[in-house]
């Protein structure tokens, strides 16, 4: 669910629900090879499976010259689920989707 004000600021109530289940098994790669991007959720990393299945994702973008984008998905995911998020980071990304709190949060900057 996800609220807006006037202003334009947002708050979500997330629930990552399926994500701990999903698996390289339950994903068909084959478009992938033909895809001009590969979107990468943030939220996939707070899941051993799922992101072994995002790791195999990447793997066939870059062997096919498919872009690939991350989100870093919420201030809070960068606190919770740093690890995951570096382990997704970690072959680099054409494009990292973030906020400026979840850029500062994840830079450790402020």
């Amino acid at each position: 669910m996800v609220l807006v004000s006037p202003d334009s600021e947002r708050t979500m109530q997330t629930y990552l629900g399926i994500t701990a289940e999903l698996s390289e098994a339950q994903i068909n790669f084959e478009p992938l090879k033909t895809a001009k991007w590969l979107y990468i959720e943030g939220y996939l990393s707070t899941s051993d499976t799922a992101r072994q299945a995002v790791k195999q994702a990447r793997e066939i973008a870059k062997a096919h010259g498919v872009k690939i984008a991350l989100t870093l998905s919420d201030p809070a995911m960068v606190q919770y689920a740093r690890q995951g998020l570096d382990e997704l980071l970690d072959d680099g990304v054409d494009l990292l989707l973030c906020n400026y709190h979840e850029a500062l949060m994840y830079t450790e900057t402020d």
